[in-house]
């Protein structure tokens, strides 16, 4: 307590109340412990005016860091329009927001009478004066007692507002723990045909609605001042402003003002409005303009596990639109400790939960799904369909783990004249690698593997761990499970996905010198130190680095002889 091991600051704290007391309003200062919690507080009765207030000053556990807090002792007691809620504590000039350790609680009594003072004086004109605000609520906090809520998209509210009159619309809802939440999906327009918010996923539209009606308003419309405030009528006198048509269903009322807009929730059969909290969207920039490239880019990703699925959602946020996924596996429980998908897609094909999964991140996303193994049993008219098909994308992602699900992604690769990308996690977790093959810069995918397994052939290095050497990817019986969990596995596909969005936005230079990394996560295996990296550099091809670099020697060195097995 720090009450205990701070007595300093305890006699500070005494003191500086006991001060105060001698202005002559503290008509009581008693301190005490409460005994359920052991927290520090004051019974404190203060006078402003004719009027006593009966408070509790209360000393949080870690205090000084934190400010005290000034409660009414009485159960439902609200003592001003400054105050969080009934019976909650005053919000005074000295807040959470502001304090500083060197404030006192004799400080925020000062302050809780100050505010009192304010608010039961009256000005010139015989009104109750009000204490200036510095509240400033996020958005977050505005929404907490929220319960229905609109996501308004620009696209929806520009088209709106060219309408001559109100439309029928159609709102999709999801829900949260303590929320409804509406997002106008469509618009009904006055020629019949129905518009489509192309900023809202499709997959997303097409989930449970709910009707609505949206109102463009002029600024001088009206009915103006009933957007805003319509307290005084009922849901029936509401809807009667803007249809001629009996209100006989529940309703959300959507108007839209030029610079303002407004929601409201009209229930039919208790005949009440409800306020809808708007949640109004910008189309920030986030990302950098270099990256609109991508959305016109194919990426044919093989292998939907816990790397590719990263990958997938990763390089799918950057701004890419087009995937060609290639993976015929289940999801099942066991996978959940690293992959991306959840509980909602178990027993579903990986490559289909993760095209459902991308066409929630943004609209106008296109996955084609091949539930297929490369290098598993299938026909070859299957396989080589397939293996054109990845001669249509503009970069090739091999995060299939499968030295046979590389040698087909390789082929289609140096075939097609297409980049490839590739990688991997470790058994354990300790670290992974990362590579690329560019068309006339780098060696082609096949010899670049053999330049990453000659870099490791160095004598000097370190042996393996013995599960280095399983093909995790191969899908064999009997082997025991990868060793890893989600952290190691989404910092190798954080760097693979980068590396993807780097070669396809710049495809005649990067921010990456080298084309190939490895990556260590812990001190393990050649990696002395944790988040070592080692660069790889290639001998053939016309490579941006120098192939005269030295290799890592001394304790780095010693894995090569089993490395080679690894990586071939």
């Amino acid at each position: 307590m720090w009450f205990v091991s701070n007595l300093e600051r305890l006699d500070a704290e005494m003191a500086a109340l006991k001060v105060l007391s001698s202005a002559g309003w503290i008509d009581q200062a008693e301190w005490q412990v409460e005994r359920e919690s052991g927290t520090l507080r004051v019974k404190l009765d203060f006078r402003v005016g004719e009027k006593v207030y009966e408070a509790w000053l209360s000393y949080p556990h870690v205090f000084p860091w934190a400010p005290p807090q000034i409660v009414p002792r009485r159960e439902g007691e609200l003592w001003s329009g400054h105050q969080w809620g009934v019976g909650g504590e005053l919000c005074l000039q000295i807040r959470s927001d502001n304090w500083s350790p060197l404030c006192t609680g004799a400080d925020m009594v000062r302050s809780a009478r100050s505010l009192l003072l304010t608010e039961c004086a009256s000005d010139e004109k015989g009104h109750r004066r009000t204490a200036p605000s510095a509240h400033v609520l996020s958005e977050g906090q505005q929404m907490l007692w929220q319960f229905r809520r609109l996501v308004v998209m620009p696209a929806f509210l520009n088209k709106l507002m060219e309408q001559p009159a109100g439309c029928r619309c159609r709102l999709a809802i999801s829900f949260s723990e303590n929320a409804m939440i509406y997002t106008p999906a469509t618009l009904m327009l006055a020629d019949g045909t129905e518009w489509a918010d192309p900023s809202v996923p499709a997959s997303f539209r097409g989930r449970a609605f709910t009707n609505g009606y949206a109102f463009p308003l002029a600024t001088d419309d009206a009915n103006a001042s009933l957007a805003k405030r319509p307290d005084a009528l009922t849901a029936t006198e509401l809807w009667s402003q803007f249809s001629v048509e009996p209100l006989t269903e529940d309703m959300v009322l959507f108007l839209a003002l030029p610079e303002e807009v407004y929601c409201h929730y009209l229930d039919a059969k208790k005949d009440t409005i409800s306020k809808v909290g708007i949640l109004k969207q910008e189309y920030a920039a986030r990302l950098s303009p270099s990256n609109a490239v991508l959305a016109s880019k194919r990426i044919g990703l093989i292998g939907a596990g816990s790397m590719g699925s990263k990958v997938a959602a990763s390089i799918a946020r950057a701004g890419a639109r087009k995937f060609l996924v290639i993976d015929d596996d289940l999801l099942t429980d066991g996978n959940l400790v690293r992959h991306d998908l959840d509980w909602n897609s178990v027993g579903a094909h990986k490559a289909e939960a993760i095209k459902k999964r991308l066409e929630l991140i943004a609209p106008g996303i296109d996955v084609q799904v091949l539930r297929m193994k490369l290098g598993g049993q299938t026909s070859t008219k299957l396989l080589l369909s397939a293996l054109s098909n990845l001669g249509t994308c503009d970069l090739i992602v091999d995060a299939s783990g499968s030295a046979d699900g590389f040698n087909y992604a390789a082929a289609a690769a140096e075939n097609y004249g297409i980049p490839m990308v590739w990688g991997s996690v470790f058994a354990g977790g300790y670290g992974g690698y990362i590579a690329r093959s560019r068309p006339r810069v780098d060696p082609g995918p096949f010899a670049a593997r053999t330049e990453i397994s000659n870099w490791c052939a160095n004598p000097e290095f370190p042996e393996p761990p013995a599960a280095a050497e399983i093909d995790y990817g191969a899908g064999k019986e009997g082997q025991p499970p990868m060793i890893a969990d989600d952290a190691d596995v989404s910092v190798i596909a954080s760097h693979l996905a980068k590396f993807a969005i780097d070669l396809l936005v710049k495809p005649d230079s990067s921010s990456y010198p080298y084309s190939a990394y490895m990556i260590g996560l812990r001190a393990e295996w050649i990696f002395t130190e944790p988040f070592a990296t080692f660069p790889i550099p290639f001998t053939g091809g016309s490579s941006n680095t120098s192939s005269s670099l030295p290799l890592p020697v001394g304790e780095f060195g010693k894995i090569a002889r089993q490395y080679m097995r690894i990586m071939s």
